[in-house]
């Protein structure tokens, strides 16, 4: 991310079943737009969905947009009594590397024998030396095991053919 120009773009997310307006020369419309009804919310509008993915092409900023949001969601979620726990995939090249960074770090171990809420922030899942399949079935597989009534995942992805969204 070093070197790339910050544009202060505002990010939008939009959900697996909401649609995109396209405005007549293909780009998307803007959603702030008063003309025009859209689907797309900001992340802090979604906060309550226990899990969100933001997918896109390569160079998009997805990376950069979580990195900024990172102060604000750290705040709001210390506010409401929660902890975040942010993870870069990038370095996970094996099933037992992303169980040490994730399932075992000193924030999931207090979350788990706690009662607060857990923000569990996966970047880089296209980039994890693991094939995303892979990833996405031992993080379902691991969770079932887990309070996940009190957490919330959100993952930073390439969109792939072939790649399906957690559910």
């Amino acid at each position: 991310m070093a070197g790339k120009k910050n544009y202060g773009w505002r990010r939008f997310w939009c959900l697996r079943d909401g649609s995109l307006n396209l405005d007549y020369d293909g780009f998307l419309a803007d959603p702030d737009g008063s003309y025009v009804k859209s689907e797309l919310r900001p992340l802090a509008e979604l906060s309550n969905r226990p899990c969100l993915a933001l997918l896109g092409e390569p160079g998009m900023g997805k990376s950069r947009t979580m990195q900024s949001e990172r102060v604000a969601i750290d705040a709001s979620v210390l506010a409401e009594g929660g902890k975040t726990l942010w993870l870069d995939l990038r370095s996970c090249g094996s099933e037992y590397r992303l169980d040490s960074k994730l399932f075992k770090s000193h924030e999931f171990a207090l979350w788990e024998e706690g009662d607060h809420y857990l923000h569990v922030f996966l970047d880089s899942l296209d980039e994890c030396l693991l094939q995303v399949n892979t990833v996405a079935a031992l993080l379902v597989d691991e969770l079932q095991d887990y309070p996940i009534e009190r957490l919330s995942l959100r993952l930073e992805c390439l969109v792939q053919e072939g790649v399906h969204a957690l559910h």
